[in-house]
């Protein structure tokens, strides 16, 4: 049979009665967090303002930030050469300055 114990001796101790404590300090304390109340505001006016707000920060974002002035790239300056080289086909892709490597070219008949 279990008896309902009232909640302040319920918060102390453990289901074998022994206090929630380590090194003197209590453990529902110590691991203790706060949270928000959620309220849900039924007014036709807050909820225009609230998602008319929400809209303009979006559309500021992803239309001015992203989509006009391209600030969510990082702007650094460039450094360094650029190199191309191109070569005719190779018959097993070998390197056409070596000896002994033979064209692949592939007839258009």
């Amino acid at each position: 049979m279990t008896s309902l114990m009232p909640r302040s001796n319920f918060l102390r101790t453990s289901h074998f009665g022994k206090a929630h404590e380590v090194f003197g300090v209590d453990i529902d304390e110590a691991l203790a967090y706060s949270t928000s109340k959620m309220v849900w505001i039924r007014d036709r006016w807050v909820g225009a303002l609230y998602y008319s707000l929400v809209l303009a920060v979006l559309v500021y974002i992803v239309g001015v930030q992203v989509l006009c002035r391209n600030e969510h790239f990082e702007m650094k300056d460039v450094q360094g050469l650029t190199r191309l080289w191109y070569s005719h086909p190779t018959l097993n892709n070998c390197d056409p300055l070596k000896e002994g490597c033979v064209t692949d070219f592939t007839s258009f008949k």
